[in-house]
Protein backbone atom coordinates (compact mmCIF):
# COMPACT_ATOMS: atom_id res chain seq x y z
CA UNK A 1 0.00 0.00 0.00
CA UNK A 2 2.73 2.22 0.85
CA UNK A 3 6.40 2.68 -1.03
CA UNK A 4 9.49 1.78 0.20
CA UNK A 5 11.13 3.64 2.98
CA UNK A 6 14.06 3.01 0.55
CA UNK A 7 12.77 4.93 -2.92
CA UNK A 8 14.11 8.76 -1.28
CA UNK A 9 14.48 11.62 -4.21
CA UNK A 10 17.98 12.50 -4.72
CA UNK A 11 18.83 16.33 -4.62
CA UNK A 12 20.68 17.59 -7.01
CA UNK A 13 24.13 19.08 -6.72
CA UNK A 14 24.14 22.53 -5.83
CA UNK A 15 24.96 25.09 -8.83
CA UNK A 16 27.57 27.79 -8.09
CA UNK A 17 25.45 30.89 -10.35
CA UNK A 18 28.09 33.12 -9.50
CA UNK A 19 30.79 31.04 -11.61
CA UNK A 20 32.16 32.03 -14.73
CA UNK A 21 30.33 29.61 -17.63
CA UNK A 22 32.12 27.41 -19.42
CA UNK A 23 32.98 28.05 -22.67
CA UNK A 24 31.60 26.38 -26.01
CA UNK A 25 33.84 23.18 -27.50
CA UNK A 26 34.96 23.24 -31.37
CA UNK A 27 31.81 21.13 -32.29
CA UNK A 28 29.19 23.51 -30.71
CA UNK A 29 31.06 26.61 -32.19
CA UNK A 30 31.10 24.98 -35.91
CA UNK A 31 26.86 23.93 -35.20
CA UNK A 32 26.27 27.50 -34.09
CA UNK A 33 28.02 28.51 -37.24
CA UNK A 34 26.04 26.07 -39.13
CA UNK A 35 22.50 25.97 -37.88
CA UNK A 36 20.92 29.22 -39.02
CA UNK A 37 22.43 28.16 -43.02
CA UNK A 38 20.87 25.07 -42.70
CA UNK A 39 17.79 26.05 -41.23
CA UNK A 40 17.22 28.67 -44.01
CA UNK A 41 17.82 26.32 -46.58
CA UNK A 42 15.71 23.29 -44.55
CA UNK A 43 12.87 25.26 -43.72
CA UNK A 44 10.65 21.85 -44.04
CA UNK A 45 13.31 19.79 -41.52
CA UNK A 46 13.21 19.97 -37.43
CA UNK A 47 15.68 20.67 -35.75
CA UNK A 48 16.41 17.06 -34.51
CA UNK A 49 16.60 16.70 -38.57
CA UNK A 50 19.15 19.80 -38.99
CA UNK A 51 20.77 18.47 -35.70
CA UNK A 52 21.91 15.17 -37.36
CA UNK A 53 22.65 16.88 -40.61
CA UNK A 54 25.28 19.16 -38.74
CA UNK A 55 26.74 15.90 -37.17
CA UNK A 56 27.23 14.54 -40.25
CA UNK A 57 29.37 17.57 -41.24
CA UNK A 58 30.99 17.74 -38.28
CA UNK A 59 32.59 13.67 -38.58
CA UNK A 60 33.03 14.24 -42.49
CA UNK A 61 35.30 17.71 -42.18
CA UNK A 62 38.97 17.48 -42.52
CA UNK A 63 41.55 18.35 -40.15
CA UNK A 64 42.10 21.31 -41.02
CA UNK A 65 38.94 22.08 -41.28
CA UNK A 66 38.46 21.43 -37.78
CA UNK A 67 41.42 23.16 -36.51
CA UNK A 68 39.80 26.79 -37.29
CA UNK A 69 36.97 25.86 -34.69
CA UNK A 70 39.75 23.90 -32.14
CA UNK A 71 41.70 26.90 -32.06
CA UNK A 72 38.28 28.97 -31.14
CA UNK A 73 37.40 26.91 -28.87
CA UNK A 74 40.93 26.82 -27.05
CA UNK A 75 41.12 30.57 -26.88
CA UNK A 76 37.82 30.98 -25.18
CA UNK A 77 39.19 28.03 -22.91
CA UNK A 78 41.58 30.20 -22.32
CA UNK A 79 39.65 33.17 -21.27
CA UNK A 80 37.38 31.03 -19.30
CA UNK A 81 40.40 29.50 -17.30
CA UNK A 82 41.69 32.88 -16.21
CA UNK A 83 38.03 34.41 -15.20
CA UNK A 84 37.93 31.03 -13.11
CA UNK A 85 41.49 31.53 -11.07
CA UNK A 86 39.88 35.14 -10.68
CA UNK A 87 37.02 33.72 -9.29
CA UNK A 88 38.53 31.23 -7.05
CA UNK A 89 40.03 34.29 -5.21
CA UNK A 90 36.67 35.12 -4.27
CA UNK A 91 33.90 35.10 -1.12
CA UNK A 92 31.50 33.71 -3.69
CA UNK A 93 33.70 31.08 -4.35
CA UNK A 94 34.07 30.29 -0.41
CA UNK A 95 30.65 30.34 0.33
CA UNK A 96 29.83 27.90 -2.77
CA UNK A 97 32.82 25.45 -1.33
CA UNK A 98 30.64 25.42 2.20
CA UNK A 99 27.55 24.65 0.90
CA UNK A 100 28.98 21.93 -1.78
CA UNK A 101 30.89 20.64 1.29
CA UNK A 102 27.71 20.45 3.49
CA UNK A 103 25.94 19.11 -0.17
CA UNK A 104 28.59 16.19 0.23
CA UNK A 105 28.28 15.43 3.86
CA UNK A 106 23.94 15.14 3.68
CA UNK A 107 24.41 12.51 0.90
CA UNK A 108 26.86 10.62 2.55
CA UNK A 109 24.46 10.77 5.16
CA UNK A 110 21.57 9.75 3.04
CA UNK A 111 23.98 7.06 1.87
CA UNK A 112 25.04 5.64 4.96
CA UNK A 113 20.96 5.48 6.44
CA UNK A 114 19.92 3.85 2.90
CA UNK A 115 22.56 0.96 3.14
CA UNK A 116 20.47 -2.26 5.19
CA UNK A 117 21.89 -2.95 8.65
CA UNK A 118 21.31 -6.86 7.69
CA UNK A 119 23.65 -8.69 6.05
CA UNK A 120 22.74 -8.63 2.61
CA UNK A 121 21.98 -11.82 1.44
CA UNK A 122 19.67 -10.86 -1.15
CA UNK A 123 17.88 -13.52 -3.09
CA UNK A 124 19.37 -14.18 -6.71
CA UNK A 125 17.52 -15.35 -9.64
CA UNK A 126 18.06 -19.38 -10.06
CA UNK A 127 19.06 -18.76 -13.38
CA UNK A 128 21.50 -16.01 -12.98
CA UNK A 129 24.53 -17.80 -15.36
CA UNK A 130 21.17 -16.96 -18.04
CA UNK A 131 20.39 -13.87 -17.15
CA UNK A 132 24.01 -12.68 -17.50
CA UNK A 133 23.89 -14.47 -20.63
CA UNK A 134 21.43 -12.87 -22.54
CA UNK A 135 22.91 -9.50 -21.06
CA UNK A 136 26.22 -10.42 -22.67
CA UNK A 137 24.61 -11.54 -26.04
CA UNK A 138 22.51 -8.23 -25.88
CA UNK A 139 25.74 -6.16 -25.40
CA UNK A 140 27.08 -7.70 -28.75
CA UNK A 141 24.10 -6.86 -30.41
CA UNK A 142 24.49 -3.51 -29.65
CA UNK A 143 28.22 -3.35 -30.60
CA UNK A 144 27.30 -5.11 -33.84
CA UNK A 145 24.51 -1.98 -34.39
CA UNK A 146 27.11 0.53 -33.69
CA UNK A 147 29.90 -0.72 -35.46
CA UNK A 148 27.26 -1.35 -38.73
CA UNK A 149 26.12 2.26 -37.70
CA UNK A 150 29.08 3.86 -37.86
CA UNK A 151 30.16 1.98 -40.94
CA UNK A 152 26.84 3.61 -42.66
CA UNK A 153 28.19 6.55 -41.16
CA UNK A 154 31.82 6.34 -42.39
CA UNK A 155 30.46 5.65 -46.07
CA UNK A 156 28.06 8.88 -46.06
CA UNK A 157 31.22 10.93 -45.52
CA UNK A 158 33.07 8.74 -48.45
CA UNK A 159 30.45 9.05 -51.11
CA UNK A 160 30.54 12.95 -50.74
CA UNK A 161 34.27 12.87 -51.29
CA UNK A 162 34.40 10.38 -54.36
CA UNK A 163 30.99 11.57 -55.86
CA UNK A 164 33.74 11.82 -59.02
CA UNK A 165 33.37 8.28 -59.48
CA UNK A 166 30.11 8.99 -61.50
CA UNK A 167 28.02 6.58 -59.22
CA UNK A 168 26.35 8.75 -57.12
CA UNK A 169 26.32 12.10 -59.30
CA UNK A 170 22.64 10.86 -60.91
CA UNK A 171 21.21 10.57 -57.61
CA UNK A 172 22.72 13.75 -56.20
CA UNK A 173 21.91 16.01 -59.14
CA UNK A 174 17.96 14.53 -58.90
CA UNK A 175 17.97 14.91 -55.24
CA UNK A 176 19.27 18.69 -55.93
CA UNK A 177 16.67 19.52 -58.92
CA UNK A 178 13.76 17.90 -56.38
CA UNK A 179 14.87 20.14 -53.87
CA UNK A 180 15.04 23.64 -55.93
CA UNK A 181 11.26 22.50 -56.60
Amino acid sequence: MSKKATTKKTVKRPKDVNAPKRPQSSYFLFMNERRPILKSEHNDKSMTDISKVISQEWKCLNESEKSKYVEKANELKKGYNIRLEEYKKTDNFKKYQNTLAKWKEEQKEARDAESDPEPTTAKRPQSSSASRSKSKSKAKAKNKKKESDSEDEDSDCDSDDSSSDGSDDTSSSSESESDSD
